[in-house]
C-alpha cells in the first residue's frame, strides 16, 4: 500500500501505489498483476501434469496432448525440419509469390475463388477474405447456425486505416518483410510486394464496420438461405466452399440452409476489389495471414522475427520459457482435456461448494437492487428480475470432466488418430483439421447452450465469464484460489475479490449488450421505451465519465463507448458484492481485523477489491489495450466504480466533492 496517498483522493494509489512503485515487470511479461501471477502458478501445474508419461487406460486426448507437448519441446527436431514443412504447405497453396521471381510464379494458374475452395477454411487458423463459423443462433439458442463474416486483421481496424504513417502499421509492415526475408525472400522485392499486400489489406478492412457498430447485435443478424445468397452474389461458389468445410464431419448443406451474414455490405464490394487487385498481391496476403497465425510455432529463425515484433509492439523484452509456450499451445488445441487434467488434481470440491453459496447470495442481492430501482417500469422490472432469477450458476467444473467415457465421447474424432514425430508443424495442421471436424459435427445436433463442454473449455483460465446465450455465470476452477478466493480467509476478503468478479459477470446480463437478451439467452427486446430511455441516459453518464479519464503515462483517453459494457459491470458488480457481504455479516459474528491493518471489515472489503486490480503494465501494451480492449485500465477499474458508490464514501468518510466522492455519480442500480 501507499499510505501517503489519500484514499479519498486516489484509492487505487492508496492500495496499489506500493505495488506499482516496488514491482519490476519480469522481462518475459507484458505486465504483472494478480491475474498473471496466478496464471503462472496454473501453467506450472499444467506443465507438471503434461510432462507425465501416458497411461494405457487414460483418455486418448490426454495421450495426444502429452505427445504434442513432447514434440513442441523437441526444438532440435524442429530446427532440423526448418521451414521445410511450411514451405511444402505453401506449395499446396500455389506457393508464396514474394519468395519467387516474376517468371517463377504463374498467375494464370491462380484464382482466389478456386484457391479458397481448395484449401482455405479447413485449417484451424485460416480465414481468407471472409469466414464461415458455426455459432449459437442469437435469436433461437436451441440451434446452431452458420454465420458468414467479413475480413479480420490482427491489427486494430483504426490503426490500419491510418496507413503506413502510423507507427504500429509501420511496425507490422516491417514484420511482414522480415518474416519473408527469413523464409528466403529478397529484401527489396519483399518491401515492394508486401507493401502492395498491406495496401490491399487496408482496402479490405475499409470495407468492414467498426466494432462499436455491433453493440446492436441485431445489426449483424441478417438471415438468408444459402441458395438465395448464391443468387445474390454469384461471383463465388458459396455452397461448394461450405460443403468442402463440413464434409469431414460427414455433413452437407443445400440451397435451403439458413445462414446469418454479419455484414452484407462487405460482400457488395468484395468482388469489385478482387477484380482490381493483382493476383500476385492477393496470394501474398493470403499466405501472409497463414504465416502470421503460425509464426510462433515455427523454427528458431522465424520465432526470433516474431519475438522482435512482439517486443516492439508490447515492450516485452524476453521470450517466455519454451515450456510455457508449449503448455499454452497444447491448451489451445486441447482445452477440455487440459481442464480435465487440471481439476482432477488441483481443485478441491469444498471450494466449489463454498463459492456456490457466495454466488447465490450475490445473485439474490442483485435481485433486491433490481426490485428497489425507481427508474424501471413495472413490467420491465419483472422481466429483469425473471432474468436474474433464471441465471444459471456454473462454478468450478462440470462433473463430466471426471468421467473418462464422456471425454472419449467428446474427442471421438481422435479415436483413430496417431500423432507421429515426423513434423511438429505437420502435426498442428493435422490437428487443426480434426478440430474443425469437431466444431462442424455439431451443425445438425440439437443444441443445448448449457452443454457441459462449453464451460469445460475455460477451466484452466484465470478469468470468469457471462454466457449470454445460456444466461449463465461461469466461474472456472483456476480463479478460485490465491488472492481471489481462500475459504480460510475472512469473508470480507473473499467477497471483495472473487465476489466482485462474480457480481461483475452477473451484471453483464444487463450491460449494453447483455440487456438485448431475455431470460432464456435469446436476443429479444423486453424493455419498454420509457425504461430504455432511462437506461441509455444512465449509460451515457458512464460513457462520458470514463471517456474523460486520461492515462497520463501515454496521454491517451479511455474510449467510453467501447468500454461501457465492462464499466457498467464493474460498477454494478462491486455494489452487488458489497450488499451480499453486508447480508452475510448481518447474520454472522463480526469478523476480526486483518493483522497489520487498522481497517474495519467493510473498509477491508473495498481494499480487497482494489488489491485484485493492482497492476504494472508496459507502456506499449497499455497503448494497444486502450485501442483494442473493452476493459478500462486497472486504475480506473478501481477509482471509477468506487467513486460512483455512496457506500464506499460512507465507509471511508470521504467528504462530498472529493475525487472519490464527487457530487455527480453514474450508476445503474
Amino acid at each position: 500500500m501507499n499510505v501517503s496517498a489519500d484514499y479519498c483522493d486516489d484509492f487505487y494509489n492508496h492500495v496499489c501505489g506500493g505495488f506499482v512503485n516496488s514491482t519490476t515487470i519480469p522481462d518475459d511479461k507484458k505486465g504483472i498483476n494478480i491475474f498473471t501471477t496466478l496464471n503462472d502458478k496454473v501453467m506450472k501445474q499444467l506443465n507438471t501434469i503434461i510432462n507425465r508419461p501416458s497411461k494405457p487406460e487414460e483418455p486418448k486426448a490426454f495421450k495426444i496432448a502429452k505427445h504434442l507437448y513432447k514434440m513442441c519441446m523437441d526444438t532440435k527436431a524442429i530446427e532440423e525440419q526448418g521451414e521445410k514443412s511450411f514451405l511444402n504447405y505453401f506449395e499446396q497453396l500455389g506457393g508464396w509469390p514474394v519468395l519467387k521471381k516474376d517468371n517463377e510464379w504463374n498467375e494464370t494458374l491462380f484464382d482466389w475463388k478456386n484457391q479458397l475452395l481448395k484449401v482455405f477454411g479447413k485449417t484451424y487458423w485460416s480465414t481468407g477474405f471472409f469466414e464461415f463459423n458455426l455459432v449459437t443462433d442469437i435469436k433461437n439458442n436451441s440451434r446452431r447456425v452458420i454465420t458468414l463474416g467479413d475480413y479480420s486483421s490482427s491489427l486494430p481496424r483504426n490503426y490500419l486505416l491510418r496507413g503506413l504513417n502510423d507507427e504500429s502499421v509501420s511496425n507490422y509492415f516491417n514484420y511482414m518483410v522480415n518474416v519473408s526475408v527469413a523464409f528466403g525472400a529478397e529484401q527489396e522485392q519483399a518491401k515492394k510486394e508486401l507493401r502492395e499486400a498491406l495496401e490491399f489489406e487496408i482496402k479490405l478492412i475499409n470495407l468492414t464496420r467498426p466494432s462499436e457498430d455491433y453493440n446492436n447485435q441485431s445489426l449483424a443478424y441478417n438471415l438468408i438461405t444459402l441458395g438465395n445468397w448464391e443468387k445474390k452474389y454469384p461471383y463465388f461458389q458459396w455452397k461448394k466452399y461450405l460443403n468442402h468445410q463440413v464434409s469431414p464431419s460427414n455433413l452437407s448443406v443445400n440451397d435451403d440452409e439458413i445462414i446469418i451474414v454479419t455484414n452484407p455490405d462487405y460482400f457488395d464490394q468484395l468482388d469489385k476489389l478482387m477484380n482490381l487487385t493483382p493476383k500476385r498481391t492477393q496470394v501474398n496476403l493470403l499466405i501472409w495471414k497463414e504465416i502470421e497465425n503460425t509464426a510462433k510455432y515455427m523454427n528458431e529463425k522465424i520465432i526470433k522475427v516474431y519475438e522482435n515484433y512482439v517486443k516492439v509492439t508490447s515492450g516485452r523484452i524476453e521470450r517466455p520459457p519454451r515450456w510455457i509456450e508449449c503448455t499454452d499451445i497444447v491448451s489451445s488445441f486441447f482445452p477440455i482435456a487440459m481442464s480435465a487434467l487440471y481439476v482432477r488434481e488441483f481443485f478441491q470440491k469444498k471450494s466449489k461448494d463454498d463459492v456456490e453459496i457466495m454466488v447465490k447470495n450475490i445473485q439474490n442481492q442483485f435481485i433486491k437492487l433490481l426490485n428497489d430501482s425507481s427508474w424501471m417500469d413495472k413490467e420491465t422490472k419483472l422481466n429483469a428480475i425473471n432474468k436474474a432469477e433464471k441465471m444459471k450458476r456454473l462454478v468450478g467444473y462440470p462433473d463430466e470432466l471426471l468421467n473418462n467415457s464422456k471425454l472419449d465421447e467428446y474427442y471421438k474424432v481422435y479415436e483413430d488418430f496417431e500423432m507421429t514425430d515426423d513434423s511438429f508443424i505437420g502435426g498442428l495442421i493435422s490437428l487443426s483439421f480434426l478440430n474443425n471436424e469437431v466444431i462442424w459435427s455439431e451443425l445438425r445436433q440439437e443444441h443445448n447452450p448449457n452443454k457441459w463442454n462449453f464451460f469445460a473449455q475455460k477451466l484452466s483460465s484465470v478469468n470468469a465469464y457471462y454466457g449470454s446465450s445460456a444466461n449463465s455465470i461461469e466461474i472456472p476452477a483456476a480463479i478460485l484460489r490465491g488472492e481471489f478466493f481462500n475459504n480460510k480467509l475472512p469473508k470480507y476478503m473473499n467477497y471483495g475479490a472473487i465476489g466482485a468478479i462474480v457480481g461483475h459477470e452477473i451484471m453483464h446480463a444487463f450491460d449494453n449488450r447483455g440487456k438485448q437478451r431475455d431470460a432464456n439467452g435469446n436476443v429479444f427486446d423486453w424493455w419498454s421505451n420509457s425504461t430504455n430511455k432511462q437506461y441509455n441516459k444512465k449509460a451515457q453518464c458512464i460513457i462520458d465519465q470514463y471517456g474523460n479519464y486520461t492515462v497520463k503515462e501515454i496521454n491517451m483517453n479511455i474510449n467510453g463507448v467501447n468500454t461501457q459494457g465492462e464499466n457498467i459491470a464493474d460498477i454494478g458488480g462491486i455494489k452487488a458484492a458489497y450488499c451480499a457481504y453486508n447480508n452475510w455479516a448481518s447474520n454472522n459474528e463480526l469478523e476480526k481485523k486483518l493483522p497489520g491493518f487498522n481497517f474495519n471489515p467493510r473498509q477491508m472489503f473495498w481494499i480487497s477489491y482494489a488489491n485484485t486490480w493492482c497492476s504494472k503494465i508496459r507502456l506499449q501494451t497499455q497503448k494497444l489495450k486502450l485501442t483494442t480492449d473493452s476493459h478500462s485500465p486497472s486504475e480506473f477499474r478501481v477509482n471509477g466504480p468506487l467513486s460512483n458508490i455512496e457506500e464506499f464514501s460512507t465507509d471511508f468518510g470521504c467528504p462530498k466533492g472529493s475525487k472519490m466522492n464527487p457530487e455527480k455519480k453514474c450508476t445503474m442500480w
